[in-house]
């Protein structure tokens, strides 16, 4: 019986009871000829009664019902006390959830939690980079809630995580703090353990993938970082001419409901015209000659890749559109590679000549900054499909505005930018003539795993998926930005040995990467837990055999296998 039908039955019983001795006293009410308290008392033979004697059953039920009532009441207080936590758990993960999406948490880490990308000033070279943000869908297998809650609370210092909680200067109370974490621990919001152990082979692989690619990675950022300084560079040129564009888009904008609108979409006629004008023009001022436009299909030149090459080669070697560089080797090995039918007999394959007009799409838009021009129909209300032209047109315009100040700020800072972006662009070529990032893996394989070089790829693989992030400086800024492995960062450095002299046997240390830290407590020789920060535990995630090879490879001393070279 639930404590809802004993309430329920209580209340019946007192209001029936209540109602009888209601209606007995009107009963035996009749004409009073004196005040009760003065009429002379009742005898026994009158009180002791039937009367009497239903009252006395009476109470005895009563108190028979409040004795076996009240313990099964209290019975189910404990179930009901659950209800209230979960019901109230239940609502704090909804609460949890809105706090993800009202400070969007997604922006970064990804819709799932699954990680994801943000840009960052990368401190040592002072090159805007794109930060490897990490998953946090699985956070709990690695870390304790309290290393979480710490630091959603304070951040992390030196990387793109901002201070959430009001302690640490952000806008979360410490209870919107919990309702997030309750949100992030959640079923809804957390991988299953086999689905964060699956993770693991190809996040190596990655890795490894990663580093062997990182000579054209290194290359492509030289590169970008090139068309930085030419923009930089450029900006004195284009103030004046985009400055006027952005006075006459301004105009424009003021005016665009003046005159005859056919479409009725409350933009006149003329102004679309204008628009569409004032667009194409901008967009001319931020081409350079040699940087068309171009269609490459339907019986082209069979010379034009080679002169699209041409021209972009020659402005990306005078300094003035370096990241053609990538589009010119890019349509260089389209043409060498092409094969397929050729329609038009241009010396072109169908294939090669969509995948090269691809190719001067993307120049374009590097050379412009991907600016967009508008094709308003003065016949049609929505141009672009689903969007007013009148919308169309304020956003098209304001992105002139936009352009102009982007210039007018590296031309006004131009003695400040230009220097700082040739350091930057000279950290990037030494970084590429230094190759901290690399490894020897041949040489790892002889000194640790008996000349496995599997084995060394596979430790290598694992350390860079999981490990690096804390203990190597600049890894989440990308590879042009790695220093050593182990060189230390949010967590200790690892190389020279030191794991060697923390745990004195691989088994330890293999433990310990089981196990991870607690906060202020020790570990190894001389090892204390931090307190804003644990080590955390892979034991749920990493095979206990991997986690050996990694102990074995950290305590043998020469990480990269580099240290003759």
């Amino acid at each position: 019986m639930t404590s809802s039908v004993m309430i329920t039955l209580a209340l019946i019983g007192a209001i029936t009871w209540a109602a009888y001795l209601l209606v007995q006293g009107l009963r035996s009410r009749g004409p009073e000829e004196i005040p009760p308290n003065l009429a002379p008392g009742e005898s026994d033979d009158s009180l002791e009664t039937r009367r009497l004697e239903r009252v006395q059953q009476a109470a005895v039920l009563l108190s028979a019902f409040l004795a076996v009532g009240l313990p099964l009441y209290f019975l189910g207080e404990t179930d009901r006390q659950d209800s209230f936590v979960e019901a109230f758990h239940e609502e704090s993960v909804e609460r949890g959830l809105e706090h993800f999406q009202e400070f969007q948490c997604a922006s970064c880490h990804g819709a799932d939690g699954g990680g994801g990308a943000t840009n960052f000033v990368e401190q040592r070279s002072g090159v805007t980079v794109t930060w490897a943000v990490p998953s946090i869908n699985d956070v709990f297998y690695r870390y304790d809630r309290e290393s979480v809650s710490y630091w959603l609370t304070y951040g992390r210092q030196n990387t793109p995580m901002p201070a959430w909680g009001l302690a640490g200067g952000g806008p979360m109370s410490p209870s919107q703090v919990d309702e997030l974490l309750d949100y992030l621990e959640s079923d809804e919001f957390q991988i299953t353990q086999a689905e964060a152990a699956a993770k693991v082979e190809p996040a190596a692989s990655a890795a490894l993938s990663s580093l062997d690619q990182a000579g054209a990675t290194i290359a492509t950022a030289i590169v970008e970082q090139r068309q930085v300084l030419a923009e930089i560079e450029r900006a004195p040129e284009l103030t004046p001419v985009l400055a006027d564009l952005a006075a006459q888009a301004d105009e424009l904008g003021d005016s665009l409901a003046d005159g005859l609108d056919t479409d009725g979409d409350g933009v006149a006629d003329a102004q679309e015209v204008a628009v569409n004008q004032i667009l194409a023009q901008a967009k001319q001022t931020l081409l350079l000659p040699g940087v068309e436009e171009i269609t490459v299909e339907g019986g082209a030149d069979p010379d034009l890749a080679a002169s699209i090459v041409d021209g972009y080669r020659a402005l990306a070697d005078d300094g003035r559109a370096p990241i053609l560089e990538i589009y010119a080797t890019a349509i260089e090995g389209i043409v060498a590679s092409q094969e397929g039918d050729d329609t038009d007999g241009d010396g072109l394959t169908d294939t090669a000549e969509a995948q090269i007009g691809a190719q001067v799409v993307l120049a374009v838009g590097a050379v412009t900054g991907d600016f967009q021009v508008s094709n308003l129909d003065p016949a049609n209300p929505e141009s672009v499909p689903g969007v007013s032209d009148s919308e169309t047109a304020a956003t098209a315009l304001n992105e002139i505005a936009t352009r102009y100040t982007q210039v007018r700020l590296n031309d006004t800072n131009y003695d400040e930018l230009k220097p700082a972006a040739e350091e930057s662009l000279e950290n990037l070529r030494r970084a590429q003539e230094d190759a901290k990032w690399g490894f020897d893996f041949e040489a790892i394989a002889d000194h640790v795993f008996g000349g496995d070089a599997e084995r060394a790829r596979q430790v290598v693989g694992l350390f860079e998926a999981n490990c690096a992030r804390c203990h190597t400086s600049g890894y989440s800024a990308g590879l042009p930005y790695t220093q050593e492995a182990g060189s230390g960062a949010f967590g200790p450095a690892l190389y020279d040995g030191r794991p060697a002299v923390q745990f004195l046997s691989d088994e330890d240390l293999r433990d310990f990467l089981i196990e991870g830290s607690v906060a202020n407590q020790p570990y190894g020789v001389n090892g204390m837990g931090k307190q804003n920060a644990p080590m955390p535990g892979f034991g749920e995630t990493l095979a206990e055999d991997d986690l050996l090879d990694l102990a074995t490879w950290l305590r043998a001393g020469d990480l990269t296998g580099r240290s003759d070279s």
